[in-house]
């Protein structure tokens, strides 16, 4: 006995760096994967909370959700003015150090190594995940996410003194407490500490995150009608159908780690529904009856902080999903670990079973990784020929986005202060909002088209957060007074604005190009509305054609 103890004290001192070392390497990673943020634009909700920071438009009423959608932006604009390298840095470092997070309360919750570091990939790694890191305004995801896992850890935290024990819980509350002003969809995940608690730890409720969680929810409830922010079809609730539609379809998303189900979306067909359905109570009971406390824990908190969104009835989106994932994730991962390693642990445990589970960790995290590549590369690769952009959605946003404001940039001048962007009524682009694709004219009921142009840049608002010296920004089909003094543009079909000069000039610049495409008939409306603001336009026009 005397000799057995100072080996596993020596074995002990050197194994305390191989699970922050874990933690490292799967932060690396999942930044590695999404490194493309660095070289994204804004979305136009980045751009909509730059306006905000601005002073160009105003701030809600309201408490809710102030940190990401507030204080992040004044707080971050003063060092990194409009240039996206920053934020998309400050976003990518949230999100890897969430990511090493999942590896300690992995840990925390009797998780192996192995399991730990292939839960903290299958969530880090996660490609769907993008549409919550690589945009600014996902920091509410990011920030909530990060707080909640320190909340999940200090809950999880014995300590060995009462004055640990008490620092624990101060830390949980200030941890959750911010998060609620992050993100209140956490408000239920500290109830996971009761369900499941760490192997051998006593159940305790958490009261104070709890309450915590059920204060800001009956702010919400109270604030809902007054504020605004919570008005609209994006957070419209009830119950019904689509509540079940939406956990199913929140089932195939997350348990889609080699990116197989791209093009599932709701409503789903009645295969994909069986199919989620078994899935869920597969896994549900397999956490019960492997009696892992990981993979329970893990399913817990993937359905806790799925409920609140749930019953919203248009509302199933990638980024609702990134908090939840890493639940789910660590459920798949503590349960395959436990299919390799068998019932056994520790002693007991053949060491060539330890072995395999590594090496089977190792595949489906490789199997994972590079799936998500590909994913990324088929997402940036398809593109919509007759406009060249990208047929996904949320990249088509940003390079629309990044090709008005680049373009804008490089054609004005020092004294511009108004910008005017004309469309052609009869050639104008439509987005598909849900179909993923770019249709002409005003086809398709208003609920799932918007014009691409003003509903990308907020009307014109968003160039006006990027370029604060300009007063006002319009984009329309049509000529108004207010243009006369304004420097003139086109709309491309892919965002680009082309200069077309000032006054009569400008607008006789407008009916040549789009004359030169084939769009006659705005030509001469154009003209014709010009007219108005510079009478003899149209002679000149005319005297133009009969000039040799």
């Amino acid at each position: 006995m005397s000799r057995s103890k100072p080996a596993k004290s020596a074995a002990r001192s050197r194994t305390p760096f191989v699970t922050p070392l874990l933690a490292a390497v799967a932060a690396a990673i999942a930044a590695w994967l999404h490194r493309g943020a660095l070289a994204t634009f804004f979305t136009t909700d980045d751009l909509i909370l730059f306006e905000r920071a601005r002073g160009i438009a105003e701030y809600p009423a309201t408490l809710w959700r102030v940190i990401p959608g507030r204080l992040w932006f004044q707080g971050l604009i003063p060092f990194f003015s409009t240039n996206p390298g920053p934020w998309h840095a400050a976003s990518l470092f949230l999100h890897a150090a969430a990511t090493a997070l999942v590896v300690a309360w992995a840990r925390r919750m009797g998780a192996s190594r192995a399991a730990a570091f292939l839960a903290a990939l299958l969530f880090g790694t996660a490609a769907r995940a993008r549409t919550a890191v690589w945009p600014v305004s996902g920091a509410g995801e990011l920030l909530a996410t990060l707080l909640l896992l320190v909340t999940l850890l200090a809950l999880t935290d014995e300590g060995r003194d009462e004055r640990r024990a008490r620092l624990s819980k101060i830390v949980a509350g200030l941890a959750q407490g911010i998060a609620m002003f992050c993100k209140e969809t956490v408000a239920l995940a500290p109830l996971v500490a009761w369900l499941a608690p760490p192997p051998g730890a006593a159940r305790r409720v958490p009261w104070v995150p709890l309450a915590l969680g059920a204060a800001m929810w009956a702010y919400v409830a109270i604030t809902r009608g007054s504020t605004g922010s919570l008005s609209g079809d994006a957070y419209a609730l009830g119950v019904g159908p689509h509540v079940l539609n939406h956990l199913l379809t929140y089932v195939i998303w997350s348990s889609d780690f080699l990116h197989l189900f791209g093009a599932v979306a709701p409503p789903l067909t009645g295969a994909q529904s069986a199919l989620a359905a078994a899935l869920l109570v597969s896994l549900a009971f397999a956490a019960w009856k492997s009696g892992s406390r990981a993979a329970q824990a893990g399913l817990w908190l993937w359905l806790l902080l799925l409920l609140p969104v749930l019953p919203l009835r248009n509302a199933v989106y990638d980024h609702y999903l990134y908090a939840p994932r890493l639940g789910w994730a660590l459920a798949v991962a503590a349960l395959l670990d436990r299919a390799v390693r068998g019932a056994a642990v520790g002693a007991a445990a053949p060491a060539w079973r330890a072995t395999a589970a590594r090496s089977v960790a190792a595949v489906v995290a490789l199997l994972h990784v590079v799936t998500a590549l590909f994913f990324l590369a088929a997402a940036e690769g398809s593109r919509i020929e007759s406009v060249g952009l990208p047929r996904d959605t949320f990249l088509r946003k940003i390079e629309v986005a990044r090709n008005a404001a680049v373009s804008l940039e490089g054609a004005l001048r020092p004294e511009d202060r108004s910008v005017v962007i004309y469309e052609a009524a009869e050639g104008g682009q439509v987005l598909s909002v849900r179909e993923g694709d770019v249709v002409s004219g005003e086809a398709g009921g208003p609920s799932v088209r918007q014009r691409l142009l003003g509903s990308v840049l907020d009307q014109g608002r968003g160039l006006r957060a990027l370029f604060p010296r300009l007063e006002s920004v319009r984009i329309g089909t049509s000529v108004e007074p207010a243009d006369r003094d304004g420097a003139l543009f086109v709309a491309n079909s892919d965002g680009r604005l082309i200069p077309c000069g000032r006054g009569p000039e400008g607008h006789l610049e407008v009916a040549r190009l789009w004359e030169s495409v084939g769009l006659a008939a705005s030509a001469k409306l154009h003209l014709a509305q010009a007219s108005a603001l510079h009478p003899g336009l149209e002679s000149l026009a005319l005297e133009g054609e009969s000039a040799p």
